[in-house]
């Protein structure tokens, strides 16, 4: 009898819940009903949810990372690429298409900005026309002549080189 009970009593462990005597098989105390190893199987639930919750950051992140360098290489071959070009045409607001061609490439964006200036004066002076005097229009026409006259003055090169602007047809 004495060598049942000491197999019995190796063959035990006490319940980390309520202090009973408990088979080290058991899963679940027979006294106190709860389960032994549900703080493992969370522990190892929780590391596991971590690790995927890290991997899908870094994913995101890796991914992003790459997406961003791809677009800055597209954008920096595009700009490569529009100044190999170097087109001598250049479309006013108005839709009219002028020829470059002969303007130094250093005063062409003087030119661009001068000739916008006097295309929305224009499409302005013509709402004016029909509006009449003392209208918006005619206020705005006087703005963009302000703003024509002190172009002309801040960069005479663009009176020199304006003359040899030629509208092309599309």
């Amino acid at each position: 009898m004495v060598s049942i009970l000491i197999k019995i009593k190796m063959n035990t462990k006490r319940c980390p819940y309520c202090s009973e005597e408990i088979l080290m098989e058991a899963k679940k105390c027979k006294h106190c009903g709860e389960f032994l190893d549900k703080k493992n199987s969370t522990e190892i639930s929780s590391k596991s949810i971590l690790k995927i919750v890290v991997s899908i950051v870094i994913i995101v992140l890796i991914y992003n990372l790459y997406s961003a360098m791809k677009t800055r290489a597209e954008y920096t071959r595009n700009v490569v690429e529009s100044f190999e070009k170097r087109s001598d045409t250049y479309r006013l607001p108005s839709g009219k298409v002028i020829d470059l061609i002969n303007v130094p490439s250093e005063y062409k964006y003087e030119v661009k900005t001068y000739l916008t200036y006097k295309d929305k004066r224009d499409s302005w002076s013509k709402k004016a026309y029909e509006e009449g005097y003392g209208s918006d229009a005619d206020y705005q026409v006087g703005i963009f002549d302000g703003i024509i006259e002190d172009y002309e003055t801040e960069h005479p090169q663009v009176l020199e080189n304006s003359y040899s602007v030629r509208t092309v047809s599309e």
